[in-house]
C-alpha cells in the first residue's frame, strides 16, 4: 500500500482500536503520526487514556466507523 503524504495526513487525529494479537482485547487509540517504512505504511498511535506511543501497521488497527 503506497500512500502520498497528504493521504497519510488525513488519518491524523482519527480514533481507532488497536487489536491485541490473537486475543479479543482492543484498546482505544488516536493516530498521531504516519510514515512509510520499507514501502509499508505505519501509524504512530497513543492510547485515549494512559501514556506512551507505538508504531503499528494498519492491519493491527480497526478504524472506528463514522469518525
Amino acid at each position: 500500500m503506497t500512500l502520498t503524504a497528504q493521504e497519510m495526513k488525513v488519518k491524523l487525529g482519527t480514533p481507532a482500536y488497536l487489536k491485541g494479537g490473537s486475543s479479543t482485547m482492543r484498546v482505544a487509540v488516536t493516530i498521531v503520526d504516519a510514515r512509510m517504512s520499507y514501502g509499508q505504511v505505519n501509524y504512530q498511535v497513543e492510547p485515549v487514556t494512559g501514556q506512551g506511543t507505538a508504531w503499528v501497521t494498519p492491519a493491527s488497527l480497526e478504524f472506528i466507523a463514522g469518525c
